[in-house]
């Protein structure tokens, strides 16, 4: 992801892509290594079948063409739009797992009632994963049924549009244990511990122990899932060197 001949320039190199895109032709791109461009490596997945891999090791490199490579260039859904309502006298304080406000169904309302976000193209993928959402409680919230709403939308492979929804109540007459909790919604909880404690760190208000804690708390839920979690070993030491960064600045 870092052109070197001919067009050197992401605006440029994204054009060529939308081109292709436009002749039904998707373009997959790798980061190898930790020294990638990122940025273009984020432009090129926004394209309409564009996809983008890291592959930071030799086995990662053998694990994304042995295995999945059937996953990687066969997209299942294009222009998703997911649109995450929350109940009258709720508000959305948070988020996690997505970026901005989808348009549409979110249009006319504001950002602490619904959210989402648009993706060009759907693919499958191993090791799972989630959006995250933190509650509150509105002041001066309205009373209605504890019905967590979402809109989805989308272009199937045969260019039809598809669209449904779903609730959820957030009194629910059963809560499931943690031991049946998904693994990947446990790893979710314990990174958003960890976020919420480097937030803390850098403005003074905790010391190191608590996220230390929570870091450990991370790792155990990884080891749990064994080949499942090899993706975010990465991430957990990405954190353990923002901790110490964060603590060096303080």
């Amino acid at each position: 992801m870092h052109p070197n001949q001919g067009m050197r320039d992401g605006r440029s190199f994204v054009q060529v892509l939308k081109e292709a895109a436009d002749d039904g032709i998707g373009v997959s791109s790798f980061g190898v290594g930790i020294q990638f461009g990122a940025d273009l490596a984020n432009q090129v997945s926004e394209v309409r079948g564009g996809n983008y891999f890291q592959l930071e090791t030799p086995e990662k490199v053998r694990q994304v063409f042995d295995r999945d490579f059937k996953l990687m260039v066969t997209p299942l859904a294009y222009d998703v739009a997911i649109a995450l309502k929350a109940p009258i006298g709720y508000r959305i304080s948070d988020s996690f797992g997505l970026a901005g406000a989808t348009i549409g169904r979110c249009q006319d309302l504001s950002l602490d009632s619904c959210i989402g976000l648009q993706i060009p193209t759907l693919f499958l993928k191993r090791g799972g994963g989630g959006i995250f959402l933190r509650l509150e409680v509105a002041p001066q919230g309205g009373q209605g049924e504890p019905d967590f709403l979402c809109f989805i939308d989308y272009e199937d492979d045969a260019g039809e549009r598809v669209e449904f929804s779903a609730s959820v109540s957030l009194e629910p007459e059963t809560v499931p244990s943690t031991a049946d909790t998904d693994p990947s919604i446990r790893i979710g909880a314990q990174l958003i511990n960890v976020i919420d404690g480097l937030r803390a760190l850098v403005s003074n208000r905790q010391d190191e122990t608590l996220i230390w804690s929570a870091l450990n708390s991370l790792r155990s839920e990884i080891a749990a899932l064994g080949q499942r979690g090899d993706s975010l070993l990465r991430e957990a030491m990405l954190l353990s060197q923002a901790i110490e960064v964060a603590r060096a600045g303080r």
